[in-house]
């Protein structure tokens, strides 16, 4: 093999192994990840559920209760979410910046790559309630259930 051909291939593999390894630092392969629940009497919390059948970790996924990406709560690096698992999420305006109002709002979630994949339209929930999915796939007052399966 000439020095010329070597050269070649040497260039060709450096610059595609650093973009794969771009990707792994902002893994953006369309992880399902769903906003499963939600309840806003004190405390306040956000639950999220990954239907794969392998982990997550929601490093850089955020969440915030306005169209905002920029400033939303991100979850620090290896925030793992187990495969068919839940991940409930404390949210308080000293350490996530946001409450959820109890009258009723949205909430956003984005990926690690900034893509929105998940908004909830959240409605007035009572005390003693929460507002998740049902076994159906359809949103509905439920009895809180977080970090577990909603029924």
């Amino acid at each position: 093999m000439n020095i010329f051909a070597l050269t070649f291939a040497l260039i060709i593999v450096s610059v595609l192994g650093s973009q794969s390894t771009i990707m792994g630092k902002n893994d953006c392969k369309g992880h399902m990840i769903i906003i499963n629940e939600v309840q806003t009497k004190r405390p306040d919390w956000v639950e999220l559920y990954n239907p794969n059948d392998y982990k997550v970790d929601l490093g850089g996924y955020r969440v915030y209760d306005r169209d905002e990406y920029e400033i939303a709560f991100a979850f620090p690096p290896k925030t793992i979410i187990s495969p068919k698992g839940y991940l409930a999420k404390v949210v308080h305006k000293n350490t996530t910046g946001f409450a959820i109002e109890k009258n009723g709002e949205t909430i956003f979630l984005w990926d690690a790559c900034g893509n929105k994949i998940g908004t909830l339209n959240i409605p007035y929930i009572p005390k003693g309630s929460s507002y998740g999915l049902d076994a159906n796939g359809n949103y509905k007052m439920l009895y809180p259930t977080r970090g577990k399966a909603n029924y």
